[in-house]
């Protein structure tokens, strides 16, 4: 699902991507890189003056720095260093 939500991405459809990052989630809950995508997607969709619950985007990040112990300073050196620059996320930053 994550690979189907790069596509729908790379074609600017942040809504099916965001539903497929949602999807991803669901098959993996753990895994931090589709809950800071489908915060990506949640964003882009709040850039194009879709209604997006930007709690909803924030949550998304916050669960992206709280999901595994073991990796949690990997993540969040990645969080770190890729928050700041990412332009999907541009409008909340």
């Amino acid at each position: 699902m994550e690979k189907k939500g790069f596509e729908y991405y790379q074609q600017k459809d942040y809504l099916t991507a965001s539903i497929a990052f949602k999807q991803a989630i669901v098959y993996d809950s753990l895994n931090f890189l589709p809950h800071y995508n489908l915060a990506c997607m949640l964003t882009l969709l709040y850039q194009e003056k879709q209604r997006v619950d930007t709690e909803e985007i924030y949550e998304e990040l916050r669960i992206c720095l709280g999901l595994d112990p073991v990796y949690a300073e990997a993540e969040k050196n990645f969080l770190a260093k890729r928050l700041p620059v990412d332009t999907d996320l541009k409008s909340i930053q």
